[in-house]
């Protein structure tokens, strides 16, 4: 806990001039605490192994089972519902921003809003 509080006050001192040199050294440093910090992790695992465990760096699979562990259908389908119900929000707000002139604006934002909220629960409800 202390450790966040420590690393924000010295994040948010370093960043206070708000110019990109200051804000580039605060990226380039905290690359090197995050390399530093899976170093730190592999030679604590190293040192601490798990009893019993063996690492095989190869293993043995068949076509199935390396498509599906490279491709992942699950992900690959929700980003996909994501992306559609985005890009059907977009046509939906063009449809209505066409049709304004029969809407009142502040019921165009309205009827915008929501379909928007419709759409959404039903599409990932």
């Amino acid at each position: 806990m202390y450790l966040v509080i420590i690393s924000g006050a010295v994040c948010l001192l370093i960043s206070l001039p708000r110019t990109l040199d200051r804000l580039a050294w605060m990226g380039l440093l905290s690359a090197a605490v995050i390399t530093l910090a899976g170093f730190v992790a592999m030679i604590g695992a190293g040192d601490n192994p798990v009893p019993g465990r063996s690492l095989s760096v190869t293993a043995s699979s068949n076509f199935y089972e390396a498509f599906l562990a490279v491709t992942n259908p699950v992900r690959t389908l929700f980003y996909l519902r994501v992306v559609i119900a985005h890009l059907f929000s977009r046509f939906l707000h063009m449809l209505v921003r066409s049709v304004a002139t029969i809407f009142k604006p502040p019921d165009c934002s309205t009827v915008t809003r929501a379909l928007h909220v419709g759409l959404y629960t039903s599409y990932f409800g």
